[in-house]
């Protein structure tokens, strides 16, 4: 089984993980550049474990239903888990909502 991470825009991710570098060293500010640097790093690091694909919103049909544009769009299927991934309201903290992909769903 698969498990689909649905992600906030890539911008925004990088954006994000800069709030939570900010809060670990204080007075730093990261350049675009390397805000996307840095969640690209962070981002390929959980790619590649076996099973797990990373999909942006910005890569999703827009007005499509999740569940169906991962079936139509990445081969998602019946069991495999779905993961959506919502920024906090503190930098860098992430709210995350689950559930099995149910083929009478789709």
């Amino acid at each position: 089984m698969a498990t689909f991470y649905v992600l906030p825009p890539r911008e925004f991710v990088g954006d994000w993980y800069a709030g939570y570098v900010k809060s670990c060293f204080p007075g730093l500010d990261l350049s675009p550049e390397r805000r996307q640097a840095l969640a690209g790093m962070l981002l390929h690091a959980v790619a590649e474990e076996p099973g797990v694909y990373l999909i942006h919103r910005e890569e999703l049909p827009e007005g499509e239903d999740l569940t169906t544009a991962l079936i139509d769009g990445f081969g998602a299927e019946g069991g495999d888990e779905i993961v959506e991934i919502h920024a906090a309201s503190t930098p860098g903290k992430w709210m995350t909502r689950r559930k099995a992909l149910s083929l009478h769903a789709a």
